[in-house]
């Protein structure tokens, strides 16, 4: 079940995400957001809050963020109801300057990978009757303004479900594309399609395989079953992939090989193992990122307590973990970022890890009460060992399946929405070192005429309109209000705010104050 189910109870379809994210945080240090915005989109708005988040099984990424070489950003996202790829691009201030289709080559969606000189999408369709003849995968290469110009498939490949049951990450190194993601297999002797990870390297220049494997080996040759999320990296001379397994092995595992070699001549290393039954899919763990620092493999994710054996299955609470590996794959040590105890009521999402240098990175996960079911963004920077060099800061900024990234301006930016609207990110990494204390609201829209978002329409908000309007009126910035509430005011939805939206706030509050 999605971590966003916790909430579920509280959502309609015309309920904003205010309603549950709450304008207050508690304890720790407040965060130093320095811009929350609702953006103008040209295409149906989606809804990618938390599913960066889950329990058992991971999933292809939908959402996504890139900077551009003129500055400018890219807004890349799946639509699955059209089966297309929505592309926009802003400003760095986020106003759309364009936006432009592109429709899906095969029925499923595999994702996406800005290149040095090219972009990338994959696609792959279900391969039912298992057939070798079948393109179970596509990989297509387009130029930086999206001119298809080439594109690579792969056939059969032991594949009857592409992208079943994990993700699909890639990297770029010495002009090759490595494609690191999953698929359900052909059927075994033993009547069953089992599922593991799988690896296609692509010359860039020619759009042709290089390497791959898809067939069922072991860990020694970096073969993972049943691979549940899939994270690869370099730092040049080597490739490193990084595994949710339940089974063989069951336990975070990293392989590394060299980038001018076989990718199935490998060393590796179980990061973090897991209790519970070899096979079974639940593992109490979930893995969230994947970075290098000068020396060290730092992965995050969630887990509960796995040293109790046989009690394993007794444990639910989870924590977040930060796991240090050497490069050599030699010696790793886990480092537990939360220590919330059995029957806390504090439910974790799965975290988010942003590197802005080789030796900082950030840590962004969500949290959740049971009881008040109010749901907060805590964030940490740590450093290429592990060391923590902040205290937890804590946010309502939400997050979502969008990769945060770091843009040229020095801020790091993700977006999220919510089936309404598109709120768009920026935090500067900088201030969050300082702790810096004021919190900086960043809310999704609020109810219409509720300006001062208390969940009531009454007086107190036309006086907000007025007050807005008086300022506007003589030229000056009414930026004692965030553009969220500036929305609100506008009830009619006009595009200016005035007396007509004070008169229609009253008219609602006089209504509403005789039961109408």
């Amino acid at each position: 079940m999605k971590f966003k189910k916790i909430i579920s109870s509280f959502l309609s379809g015309a309920m904003m995400l205010n309603l549950f994210y709450s304008s207050e945080v508690n304890a720790e240090s407040s965060s130093p957001l320095l811009a929350g915005k609702v953006i103008n989109t040209g295409f149906s708005v989606s809804d990618n809050i938390l599913e960066n988040t889950y329990n058992t099984y991971g999933s292809p990424i939908y959402s996504y963020i890139n900077e551009n070489d003129d500055g400018s950003i890219s807004k890349i996202e799946y639509a699955e109801s059209t089966n297309s790829l929505n592309i926009e691009n802003y400003s760095q201030m986020f106003d759309l300057i364009e936006s432009r289709s592109i429709n899906c080559e095969l029925p499923i969606f595999g994702g996406f990978y800005s290149g040095e000189n090219f972009n990338y999408l994959v696609f792959g369709q279900s391969n039912e009757n298992e057939s070798n003849n079948t393109e179970v995968m596509r990989v297509v290469k387009y130029s930086k303004d999206w001119k298809r110009l080439a594109s690579f498939s792969a056939y059969g490949a032991n594949t009857k479900i592409p992208f079943g049951f994990g993700s699909l990450r890639m990297i770029e190194v010495n002009g090759l594309l490595y494609i690191y993601t999953c698929h359900v297999m052909y059927k075994s002797n033993d009547g069953y399609n089992h599922q593991s990870n799988m690896t296609f390297v692509v010359n860039t220049d020619t759009m042709t395989e290089k390497q791959s494997y898809y067939g069922i080996t072991n860990i020694s040759e970096g073969y993972v079953s049943h691979s549940f999320n899939q994270f690869i990296q370099t730092n040049g001379n080597s490739i490193f992939r990084v595994d949710h397994g339940d089974a063989y092995p069951r336990g975070v595992s990293i392989t590394k090989c060299s980038a001018a070699g076989d990718i199935t001549n490998v060393t590796y290393t179980i990061a973090l193992k897991f209790g519970g039954n070899t096979g079974d899919n639940y593992t109490g763990t979930t893995v969230g990122g994947f970075e290098l620092s000068y020396s060290n493999c730092i992965i995050v994710g969630t887990s509960t307590e796995h040293s109790s054996g046989s009690d394993f299955y007794n444990k639910t609470q989870s924590n977040i973990f930060l796991s240090v590996t050497d490069q050599n794959l030699s010696n790793t040590k886990n480092i537990w970022i939360t220590d919330y105890s059995e029957g806390s009521g504090i439910v974790i999402g799965t975290p988010q890890l942003v590197k802005y240098d080789n030796e900082k990175f950030l840590i962004m996960w969500q949290e959740a009460a049971n009881e008040s079911y109010d749901i907060y963004t805590k964030m940490l920077i740590v450093d290429g060992n592990g060391n923590k060099l902040t205290d937890i800061v804590t946010s309502n900024a939400p997050l979502s399946d969008c990769q945060p990234i770091l843009a040229s301006d020095g801020n790091i930016k993700w977006y999220v929405s919510d089936s309404e609207v598109i709120l768009t990110l920026e935090l500067d990494p900088y201030a969050l070192e300082e702790c810096i204390k004021n919190s900086i609201e960043t809310k999704f829209d609020l109810i219409p005429g509720d300006v001062n978002n208390n969940g009531k329409i009454e007086i107190s908000d036309a006086t907000d309109v007025l007050t807005i309007y008086g300022k506007t009126a003589v030229g000056l910035d009414a930026d004692d209000f965030t553009e969220a509430q500036k929305k609100a005011a506008d009830i009619n939805n006009d595009g200016k705010i005035d007396i007509t939206d004070a008169t229609l706030i009253l008219t609602i509050y006089s209504n509403s104050a005789v039961g109408l």
